[in-house]
C-alpha cells in the first residue's frame, strides 16, 4: 500500500470526518482503518525524510576510505559537551579549530549534528568543513542542506537551476556564489523577472556573498524594481560598494548638507525628499524637522566616510570635529553606520575611541587584530578604578581565543580591578571577568590560578575569578586532549 497524501492532508480528513473523504479508496476496508494505514505510512515517510528509492534506481557510490586519523576519546568527550550543552556552545569554535590544527577528523556519530550546526551558524560552517573527513563530505553530497560543507564547484550543482523551484534556487545560491559569483549572478538575472517579490528579495540578499563591483549594474537596476523590499535589499548592498553610482550620488548629497572640519561640522537639514532620494532608499518619516534629521542621518549612513577626508584633515581630527558640533547626535549614528557598511576601519576606531558612537556592531566591523589593538588603547587610557571598570566593559567585544601577550595585558587589568573592593553595581564586571576564562590563552592558567589563590574568600570578586579559572582549566584540558594520539 502507498499513499500520495501528505500527513497534514490526512490530519485534515481526521478532523473533518472520514465520511467526507469520498475520494479515498478503501480496498474493502472501512474508511477509518484505511485512514490509519495511510497515516502510519505517512509518519514513517516523514521520519525517514524522503520517499523510498525506486528499486531500479542506481545505488549511491560507497564512501571512500578515511585518509585522516580520528581524534581520541577524551577529545571526543569535550566536543560532545560543547556541541550538545548550550552553556558551553561558545567553546565549540575553539574545539573545531583545535581539531583542524592537529589535522584530524571527528568520529562518525558527531558528523550529522556538526553539519546541522554549521548549516545554521555561519561562524561554524568553514570550521565544520575542515573536520568532517571523507564520510562527512560523502554525507554532504547526499543532502542539499549540507552541501555547504563541500569545496568549490562540488558545493553546488547548478545544472538544475532553470527547472528548480524558487525555494530550491534560494538554497542553491549561497554556495554557488561562494564558488562562482559571476555565474550565480547571471543565473539570478536570467530568472529574476519570473520570480515573485519574496524570491526576488532573497536573490538580491544572497549576493552579499562575494559582493563586488561586478554586481553593481544589476543592483542599480534593482532600485527600479516594483517591490519595495527588493529595492531596499539592493540599496543595502550598494551601501557596501564605495565606488557604486549610488555612493557617488550620496557623496554629492552629503556635501550639499554637511561641511566637515576638525573645528566642527556644519549641518543644513534637507527641505524635501525628492524622487531621486526615494529611489536610492532614503525614507522620510514626516515633513517635520525630526523627519529631515532622519533623512540626513540616512544620507550620511550611505556616504563613504572617506569622502569627508578631501580637506586633508586626519580621521581623528575630523571625528574630534564631530564632538564639537551642535548636531553631534545626528552625525554620530550616520557616520557609524557608514563606517561599518563600507569597512572604513580608521573611522570605526576613531568613533569608538573618541566615544562618539560605541556599540557591539561597530566593534564587530573590525578585524580581530585591530579590535585587540583598539581595546589596549582604551585600556591604557583608564587611569582610575571607575575608568578601568568602563574600559573592561568593552572586553566581551574582542573575540577570542586571545594570544599570550594580549592575555597578559588583560590579566594585569583584572588584577588591578580586583585589588579594590569598590563596588560599581551598575557595571556587569562579574560577567566580564568570568567570561574571560573562555578567551584567555591557556598559557595564562598559572597566572589565573595564582590570582584566585591570593584573592580572599570573602572578596567581592572571588566567585567571578573562580568561574574564570574553571573555564580556563576546561579549555586547557581540551587542548591537551587534542594533542593525544
Amino acid at each position: 500500500m502507498v499513499t500520495e497524501r501528505t500527513f497534514d492532508q490526512l490530519v485534515k480528513v481526521a478532523l473533518l470526518g472520514t465520511e467526507r473523504d469520498g475520494d479515498a479508496p478503501t480496498n474493502g476496508r472501512d474508511a477509518e482503518t484505511h485512514l490509519l494505514d495511510e497515516a502510519a505510512i505517512a509518519i514513517v515517510t516523514r521520519r525517514a525524510g524522503r520517499l523510498p528509492d525506486d528499486a531500479e534506481a542506481p545505488k549511491p557510490e560507497i564512501c571512500a576510505p578515511e585518509d585522516q586519523p580520528r581524534i581520541g576519546a577524551r577529545a571526543i568527550e569535550h566536543g560532545t559537551t560543547f556541541l550538545f550543552e548550550p552553556k558551553h556552545r561558545e567553546l565549540l569554535v575553539e574545539w573545531l579549530d583545535g581539531v583542524a590544527a592537529v589535522d584530524k577528523c571527528v568520529p562518525p556519530r558527531l558528523i550529522p549534528p556538526l553539519l546541522e550546526a554549521g548549516r545554521h551558524h555561519p561562524k561554524l560552517a568553514e570550521r565544520v568543513r575542515c573536520v568532517i573527513g571523507e564520510r562527512g563530505r560523502w554525507l554532504a553530497k547526499h543532502n542539499e542542506a549540507w552541501r555547504y560543507a563541500l569545496e568549490g564547484a562540488a558545493a553546488v550543482d547548478p545544472s538544475g537551476f532553470g527547472e528548480a523551484t524558487s525555494e530550491e534556487r534560494i538554497r542553491m545560491i549561497p554556495a554557488w556564489r561562494a564558488a562562482e559569483p559571476a555565474a550565480a549572478r547571471q543565473a539570478i538575472e536570467a530568472a529574476f523577472a519570473e520570480e515573485k517579490a519574496r524570491a526576488r528579495t532573497e536573490f538580491v540578499e544572497a549576493l552579499h556573498t562575494g559582493l563586488s563591483m561586478d554586481d553593481e549594474p544589476f543592483l542599480e537596476a534593482c532600485l527600479d524594481d516594483r517591490s519595495k523590499e527588493v529595492r531596499r535589499a539592493a540599496a543595502k548592498l550598494l551601501g557596501r560598494l564605495p565606488e557604486s553610482r549610488r555612493a557617488a550620488r550620496m557623496i554629492e548629497r552629503a556635501r550639499r548638507f554637511v561641511s566637515a572640519s576638525s573645528e566642527g561640522w556644519e549641518v543644513t537639514l534637507p527641505t524635501e525628499v525628492d524622487d531621486a532620494m526615494l529611489r536610492d532608499g532614503i525614507l522620510q518619516s514626516d515633513a517635520s524637522a525630526d523627519g529631515y534629521h532622519w533623512c540626513l542621518t540616512q544620507i550620511l549612513g550611505a556616504t563613504p566616510p572617506t569622502a569627508f577626508e578631501a580637506g586633508g584633515a586626519s580621521v581623528e581630527a575630523l571625528v574630534g570635529g564631530v564632538l564639537k558640533s551642535v548636531q553631534r547626535n545626528l552625525l554620530g549614528p550616520g557616520l557609524a553606520g557608514a563606517a561599518q557598511a563600507y569597512g572604513a576601519h580608521d573611522w570605526v576606531e576613531a568613533l569608538i575611541f573618541e566615544k562618539v558612537e560605541d556599540d557591539g556592531a561597530l566593534w564587530s566591523a573590525l578585524p580581530a587584530d585591530r579590535r585587540e589593538a583598539l581595546f589596549l588603547r582604551v585600556l591604557a587610557r583608564a587611569t582610575s578604578h571607575v575608568s578601568l571598570h568602563r574600559a573592561l566593559f568593552h572586553l566581551p567585544k574582542v573575540d577570542g581565543p586571545w594570544g599570550p601577550e594580549f592575555s597578559t595585558r588583560v590579566l594585569h587589568a583584572m588584577q588591578k580591578l580586583t585589588s579594590s573592593e569598590e563596588r560599581l553595581g551598575e557595571f556587569p564586571a562579574f560577567a566580564v571577568l568570568r567570561d574571560a576564562g573562555r578567551k584567555l590563552s591557556p598559557s595564562s592558567l598559572p597566572q589565573v590560578t595564582k590570582l584566585v589563590a591570593h584573592t580572599p574568600d570573602q572578596s567581592y570578586w572571588k566567585k567571578s575569578l573562580t568561574d574564570c579559572l574553571e573555564l580556563l582549566e576546561r579549555r586547557a584540558t581540551m587542548v591537551a586532549a587534542l594533542q593525544e594520539e
